[in-house]
């Protein structure tokens, strides 16, 4: 039988610590989280039967014999696994992966957009609770995702963004392929820079 995994960090509000408009978690609110078994990553170990305190979206304590406070929240997940939320330090996930230019321009950047907020969800519910996403063609869509997800609209990690990525013409992550009389949209070309004084700008 497949054994059953949750993802700790899940049941706690999402939220993009680096976006401008952020949602608080109540700080009254407690909830208690039975846990089957728990991944202790610091210790190195499982650790059985299990009781996970969370005030405010933070988790305040964690053991074996803790009382639920009067009032709480409780989540019974005595029959699965716990573990900590995983960090993806390398995404696309704004971005739809396929590189073929013209793939690419035959959706506009809200097209773009739509069709990557799936990434999103996946994501998240395979156990990555924070990504840092490391840039995307149509420049600024990850942080209108970061954003998103943020203040609830979609579901998915916390995101730590590029905004643009910075290239050389021609360079990786540059638009290529096309005919050098073919105009791109600014979006498409936002991090293409030459030279220190075109980083700098």
């Amino acid at each position: 039988m497949r054994k059953q995994i949750f993802y700790l960090v899940v049941l706690l509000p999402i939220l993009g610590a680096n976006a401008p408009a952020q949602q608080k978690p109540d700080p009254t609110q407690v909830t208690a989280i039975r846990a089957g078994k728990l991944i202790d990553v610091d210790a190195g170990r499982v650790q059985t039967n299990q009781m996970i305190l969370v005030r405010g979206g933070k988790i305040e304590a964690i053991g074996e014999n803790l009382s639920v406070p009067a009032g709480a929240a409780v989540i019974d997940l005595s029959k699965m696994t716990v573990l900590p939320g995983l960090i993806d330090c390398h995404t696309h996930l704004a971005d739809l992966g396929d590189a073929e230019p013209l793939l690419v321009l035959q959706r506009t950047s809200a097209e773009t957009a739509y069709a990557a907020i799936p990434n999103a969800r996946v994501t998240l519910l395979g156990g990555f609770t924070t990504v840092r996403d490391v840039g995307v063609y149509r420049a600024f869509n990850d942080v209108a995702m970061r954003d998103a997800i943020a203040r609830g609209y979609i579901i998915g990690p916390r995101m730590f963004v590029a905004g643009a990525y910075i290239t050389i013409s021609e360079g990786a992550g540059a638009m290529t392929g096309l005919a050098w009389d073919i105009p791109l949209p600014l979006d498409l070309r936002y991090g293409e820079a030459n030279s220190p004084w075109e980083v700098r700008q």
